[in-house]
């Protein structure tokens, strides 16, 4: 009987260290998964920042660049622009547009 008993209680013993092995794997793994989500959390918020820059930026522009258009067109000569300005300033026009119809369809 004691033989039993006795054999009985060194499975239990090794149970119990075989259960500690794995809670203490299992500690390691959620400390490295704590980890890793708060990297993630880091990598998110530096992308959420450099959104918003890019954001301001595009609002910044899609704001000034019609002013500075109207501006500089009325600058140049009535007659006869050079070329290459007059083919600038229609790219810009484009440009403005697409960014426009862009913005209206995103809205949507």
């Amino acid at each position: 009987m004691r033989e039993v008993v006795s054999t009985y209680e060194v499975k239990m013993d090794e149970e119990r260290w075989h259960r500690a092995e794995l809670e203490k794997e299992h500690r390691e793994v959620i400390s490295r998964m704590n980890e890793y989500t708060d990297e993630q959390v880091m990598t998110i918020e530096h992308w959420k920042r450099c959104f918003s820059q890019l954001a301001a930026l595009a609002n910044g522009a899609i704001e000034e660049i019609p002013r500075l258009l109207a501006e500089s067109e009325t600058a140049l000569p009535i007659f006869n622009p050079p070329r290459e300005i007059e083919s600038f300033f229609n790219h810009c026009k484009k440009l403005m547009r697409e960014m426009k119809s862009m913005i209206v369809r995103v809205r949507e």
